[in-house]
């Protein structure tokens, strides 16, 4: 019994405490900013003279090498080829461009889709063949980019264009 007593005066004494604390100390509770905000990243903006060099040397590695053809192709592969940071390079693009990476790519590969259905050389491949050809993953992503950016189907397209 005395030891409970004990132990009830000194939760007590605690609970007091730390009332008092929170009453008259209340810079306890003002936010002290010890975790890191999720505030976007100072990232330095690209040197203005230097972007139009960088993203012309990135248009001519794409056009020269057609990497976009790669259904892997991803923005680090590309900035390694351009020897620049995936950031950097992202920074670039969307600088540049106005559009994120993978906009960029599937207007190439859209662009080349176009070029293969003119083509007769590959009259005999499907419209599927084709769009795999140029780089794209599955039909899904092909067929739903293809209608974004044109505002019609392959099929369409293959049909409204004469070959060359």
């Amino acid at each position: 019994p005395k030891l409970d007593y004990l132990l009830w005066i000194a939760m007590s004494v605690c609970i007091y405490w730390i009332g008092y604390e929170v009453y008259f100390r209340n810079d306890i509770f003002q936010a002290k900013q010890s975790f890191p905000s999720k505030q976007k990243k100072n990232t330095p903006k690209p040197a203005s003279d230097k972007i139009e060099d960088y993203y012309n040397r990135m248009l001519t590695v794409l056009e020269k090498e057609k990497l976009f053809t790669d259904p892997e192709f991803d923005l680090s592969m590309l900035a390694a080829k351009c020897e620049l940071s995936p950031n950097y390079l992202s920074q670039i693009i969307n600088t540049k461009s106005g559009q994120n990476f993978y906009n960029l790519i599937n207007d190439y590969r859209i662009e080349q889709v176009k070029a293969l259905l003119r083509d007769t050389e590959y009259a005999h491949y499907s419209i599927l063949s084709i769009g795999l050809e140029a780089g794209f993953k599955s039909k899904a992503s092909f067929f739903k980019v293809f209608k974004s950016k044109t505002g019609m189907t392959p099929s369409q397209y293959k049909n409204q264009v004469p070959a060359n």
